[in-house]
């Protein structure tokens, strides 16, 4: 599990949410973790903005704790009660660039080109309860997401 979140599951999630993939979302994320992504997605699009979508650096991905799930039945397809399905928590850091650009003429309305930040997201992941929806790509389902902070690299 370990080795898929760091180098699948967090850079896809993360490039997702830069890009406003919402398919790709919608596919790999619980109602929750969607909704909170998707409410950025549509601000940035009603603001006719976009986010840079580089990730420059993926790292320290650090698991740091578990716990039951809160939400029956998400393993029911497992046989497992709610209680016995775990939630596992990571952390991890992306340098990213803090720039958004507008979709009409491409000038920078927020951020510089040159802005590089370290921003440290918390997601919390479980088994898939559907593992064979069409599009998904590892049978681990986002739960929660959330960015918890950001710092100045450059």
């Amino acid at each position: 599990m370990h080795n898929m979140m760091e180098r699948v599951i967090a850079a896809h999630i993360v490039q997702a949410f830069l890009l406003g993939d919402e398919g790709t979302l919608a596919v790999h994320c619980a109602e929750g973790a969607f909704a909170a992504m998707r409410a950025s997605i549509i601000e940035r699009r009603a603001q006719k903005v976009r986010l840079d979508s580089e990730i420059l650096q993926l790292g320290n991905v650090e698991l740091v704790g578990a716990r039951r799930s809160l939400t029956p039945p998400i393993c029911a397809t497992q046989n497992f009660s709610a209680d016995e399905c775990p939630w596992f928590v990571y952390t991890f850091t992306c340098q990213q660039v803090n720039c958004l650009r507008s979709e009409v003429d491409g000038r920078v309305v927020e951020g510089r080109e040159d802005d590089i930040r370290r921003v440290v997201y918390s997601i919390a992941v479980s088994k898939h309860p559907k593992p064979e929806t069409e599009g998904l790509l590892y049978p681990w389902m986002i739960r929660e997401i959330a960015i918890i902070g950001s710092e100045a690299v450059w």
